[in-house]
């Protein structure tokens, strides 16, 4: 059997005529026939499509209400991005309350303007079909959440209500303390801004 590899952001998959196991029915198609943007679950830490574990920077812990994204190391650019698009293209996300991002673990990040506004955007595409997710990034860089809040936030692209807190058990409290959203999705574009 031939068997290639191509990367596809943080991770190398191995195309060897199997079937991925993927939440999205966009992603069940033949490996063989992959476009960009696959998506597929990490919750072990690594790809279920290679044959070597290659362990991602992050872990995703699927809660009833809503994903812990826990993140360690040196934090880069797709990592982050890699990561959001990966709980949003999960089925479980279309039911979520909420999704942490728990950054306390990290050591040092690349995240600059371009790419906060990059993820801007694709919280901007993914609000239109599940606006009743709030967004929280746990944090203790001052410097960071400010820049998240900044641009996450800023009104020509708002989306998702965004916060940052300190620790984890903040966050959650604050949620706790929220009450649920109930908007009506605008797939068909029948909301007003």
């Amino acid at each position: 059997m031939n068997t290639t590899s191509a990367t596809f952001g943080p991770a190398t998959f191995s195309k060897s005529g199997a079937y991925p196991r993927c939440h999205s029915a966009t992603f069940r198609r033949r490996i063989g026939q992959y476009t960009n943007g696959i998506s597929c679950s990490a919750e072990t830490g690594f790809s279920p499509f290679s044959q070597k574990r290659q362990f991602m920077p992050y872990s995703l812990v699927w809660e009833p209400d809503g994903v812990l994204v826990q993140f360690s190391g040196s934090l880069t650019a797709p990592e982050l991005i890699h990561s959001t698009r990966q709980v949003q293209a999960d089925s479980r996300f279309d039911e979520s309350r909420y999704v942490i991002n728990d950054l306390s673990a990290i050591t040092e990040h690349h995240l600059s303007d371009e790419v906060l506004r990059e993820l801007s955007a694709i919280n901007y595409g993914a609000y239109a079909s599940q606006p009743n997710c709030r967004i929280i990034y746990v944090t203790t860089d001052e410097v960071l959440a400010g820049q998240l809040l900044a641009i996450l936030m800023a009104p020509e692209m708002a989306s998702y209500e965004v916060a940052t807190w300190p620790t984890v058990t903040d966050a959650r409290d604050w949620l706790d303390s929220q009450p649920q959203l109930h908007q009506m999705s605008n797939i068909m574009g029948f909301r007003v801004r």
